[in-house]
């Protein structure tokens, strides 16, 4: 009876659905990952694009930036410094970044280890039942 009610648990969990979850998670996980080492090891960067003295970074939108080159020279721009941008991203950028990547690695590696578990108790079930028509 414990089998049955664990199996039932499990088919629930297995399905393409749920794969396809462990792909985006891990994904986004390698990725922001990725990204945050990347911000830590070289924060002057400013949507992806390295800033140089003279250029400021345009903050806009949720998490929007845009690169203005020459933007200290040019009147009346607006904008975050190198100095200020570099502050950013290793103090808040960078490590964000690393952090939501960790989580979502764990809850990928969560979600596959629940699904071999399933497919375990399901293939052992299967084996049982074949073991019991015999």
């Amino acid at each position: 009876m414990r089998s049955s009610v664990r199996q039932r648990m499990h088919a629930d969990v297995l399905s393409w659905t749920m794969l396809l979850v462990f792909v985006f998670c891990f994904a986004l996980g390698a990725y922001s990952l990725i990204r945050g080492i990347g911000l830590l090891l070289d924060p002057a960067d400013c949507n992806g694009q390295a800033m140089a003295a003279a250029d400021l970074c345009y903050h806009y939108g949720r998490g929007s930036e845009q690169l203005i080159v020459n933007g200290a020279k040019t009147f009346g721009a607006k904008g975050k410094s190198l100095a200020e941008q570099a502050s950013l991203n290793t103090w808040f950028g960078g490590p964000l970044y690393v952090l939501c990547g960790v989580v979502f690695l764990a809850v990928s590696s969560y979600l596959l280890l629940f699904q071999l578990v399933g497919l375990v108790d399901r293939w052992r079930g299967r084996t049982v039942a074949s073991d019991a028509d015999q």
